[in-house]
């Protein structure tokens, strides 16, 4: 009788197991994702808006560096979709200087938020056809180029801010990347499609964690200085009615 009731029992103890397994991890990944940005506040928004500006200019400066040497290398073999992506990525960039100098100007983070993701978005999709295009015609010597450009571009998002505009970036990018692996880049290698996914899993999971830091920080910082503020005023009036009483 005991045994047949701890049969019965045993599969609703399993389903509680497993489900306090799934609220762990689930818990575990909400804490890790970053989250909106206006969850925490304008002032946040406007640091990570300030932190994005600032990026805009080194992404701008060694995207049109990679594009410069990508026209050099592959000039023979650019048609007219991998031309027009070559030829609009320093428009694209421009945009986006100008967007990131507008920014420090003017201090407003919900438009340039919106056009930067735009903008990361638009120049990802721009690269992701460049490079399926160049991975479709690149010569054997020429696919290491090929190669070593998809690994620095999917490395981009993982010092890129806010989480938004990392993922408008690196979407594009990695949709274009699975699709050289598995249809330009023939024969097929399952080794080296295993070593792409790794590491495009290993750069989502790194840059939403930054990103997660990042936020943490500033809202750490901001509420020490909240708390900061709010000391000193306690402290000046004590002073005050000190001296009143006195």
């Amino acid at each position: 009788m005991a045994r047949d009731r701890w049969d019965e029992m045993q599969p609703a103890r399993d389903k509680r197991v497993e489900g306090g397994r799934w609220q762990a991890l689930t818990g575990t990944l909400q804490h890790l994702w970053p989250g909106s940005l206006f969850d925490y506040g304008p002032t946040v928004a406007t640091e990570q808006a300030l932190l994005l500006a600032r990026l805009c200019f080194i992404y701008a400066l060694f995207g049109t560096v990679a594009d410069l040497t990508i026209l050099a290398d592959f000039h023979a073999e650019l048609g007219i979709v991998s031309g027009t992506a070559a030829a609009i990525l320093p428009v694209l960039y421009v945009m986006l200087l100008a967007a990131a100098r507008a920014m420090l100007l003017r201090n407003n983070a919900t438009a340039f938020l919106s056009s930067a993701a735009s903008l990361l978005a638009s120049v990802g999709t721009a690269w992701g056809c460049l490079l399926f295009v160049l991975a479709n015609v690149a010569s054997p010597d020429q696919r290491m180029v090929v190669g070593g450009l998809l690994v620095g571009l999917l490395a981009t998002p993982v010092i890129a801010v806010p989480f938004p505009a990392a993922l408008a970036f690196f979407v594009p990018i990695t949709l274009s990347g699975f699709a050289a692996v598995c249809f330009a880049l023939q024969p097929f290698d399952p080794f080296l499609f295993l070593c792409f996914t790794g590491f495009v899993s290993f750069t989502f999971v790194s840059s939403a964690i930054l990103n997660r830091f990042s936020l943490e920080r500033s809202v750490t910082r901001f509420r020490l200085q909240h708390q900061y503020e709010v000391t000193k005023l306690f402290l000046r009036n004590y002073k005050e009615n000190a001296t009143d009483w006195a």
